[in-house]
């Protein structure tokens, strides 16, 4: 699946709405940021499918960052945002689903941004327990996603679906995470956080 590029962030191009929609899609991506960078996010971080790491740069202020992608091409991009910021990590093409290393010890943060939409119906629990493979007990898991707005939504050219926030929690819960809460930023995204058993 194509990673959603700068210009659906920051509404440009095909991506502008209208003044009023795009200052309010962007006061609600300052808010998504700003929960995002009070998380208590350290050690070993993973952003599966990090795209063009919008995200990245900040998540690798906070710890050691492992961002992967299926989107060589976006990860690329993702490269020169990381270098223009002076910061490292690790970058890999691979499919956010993959399996598991047996050896692997487990991250101490996992951030799925735009992540669960990429999946539908019973496909949402498998995912949730892929996530929570990634961690190790006691680590956290932050969610980002869109709610179901007409003028938001993904790039026309990516097939998404929107659960809504209690469904996701629900499938968070029974893949074994904690203290599940995801909470609407307005009209276009949903934050929420969870802690791994």
């Amino acid at each position: 699946m194509p990673a959603f590029p700068d210009d659906w962030f920051l509404r440009r191009g095909q991506f502008e709405r209208g003044a009023i929609h795009d200052a309010a899609w962007a006061a609600e991506l300052d808010v998504v940021t700003r929960w995002l960078d009070a998380l208590p996010l350290t050690g070993r971080i993973l952003e599966p499918a990090a795209g063009v790491g919008f995200f990245s740069p900040l998540l690798a202020s906070k710890g050691e960052l492992h961002a992967s992608d299926a989107d060589g091409a976006a990860l690329d991009l993702a490269r020169t945002r990381l270098v223009a910021h002076r910061l490292l990590a690790h970058l890999h093409v691979a499919d956010p689903w993959g399996a598991v290393a047996q050896d692997d010890p487990g991250a101490d943060a996992v951030v799925a941004a735009f992540l669960l939409g990429r999946v539908r119906g019973a496909g949402l629990d498998v995912a949730a327990r892929s996530l929570r493979r990634r961690l190790r007990p006691g680590g956290v898991l932050a969610v980002i996603e869109l709610l179901a707005d007409a003028a938001g939504g993904p790039p026309p050219d990516i097939a998404w679906t929107t659960h809504e926030p209690g469904v996701i929690e629900a499938a968070l819960g029974r893949a074994g995470f904690t203290d599940v809460l995801l909470r609407p930023t307005g009209r276009f995204f949903v934050t929420g956080s969870a802690t791994a058993v």
